[in-house]
């Protein structure tokens, strides 16, 4: 692993790619948009609610161009 770590820190072009790689995972996976529809369906779920009722109840219904996860 070391000889990894000391190679990647040789090569600025590999570090580059390495670094829009991981920019792009977290933007994928790891959004605001995407830990706020968990959050939404985790409080519903708890709440015994669908989504849809849980958002109309709190006021906080989407517009329909709002990304959701449902």
């Amino acid at each position: 692993m070391a000889r990894a770590i000391l190679a990647l820190l040789d090569d600025p072009r590999w570090r580059g790619q390495i670094a829009r790689a991981g920019r792009e995972y977290a933007a994928l996976y790891h959004s605001w948009d995407l830990v706020a529809t968990d959050f939404e369906q985790i409080y519903a779920a708890a709440a015994g609610a669908s989504i849809a009722d849980w958002r109309l109840e709190l006021g906080t219904h989407r517009p329909n161009y709002w990304r959701s996860a449902e």
